[in-house]
């Protein structure tokens, strides 16, 4: 079965953007904050660096949707 020629899995979604946005706003008001995040989630701290720098050109789900629910504090819920 081909696969769609119109889908690209690689082009940042909104949840990844979103993300990447709390994570830029919380390091910017922080000094030790990339610190924080990862004592409090448990991510090490050379992944949340790479995501925040935009290294990663498509991160686990899981790992981004755990990170925007701890950065907002708003559970996603899929309806």
């Amino acid at each position: 079965m081909a696969r769609p020629r119109d889908l690209n899995f690689d082009s940042q979604q909104s949840l990844l953007e979103k993300t990447r946005e709390l994570l830029a706003a919380r390091l910017e008001s922080q000094d030790e904050a990339i610190i924080a995040i990862c004592y409090e989630t448990g991510f090490a701290y050379h992944w949340v660096r790479k995501l925040a720098l935009g290294q990663f050109k498509n991160p686990s789900v899981n790992r981004v949707q755990f990170l925007y629910e701890y950065l907002s504090g708003t559970k996603l819920t899929v309806e």
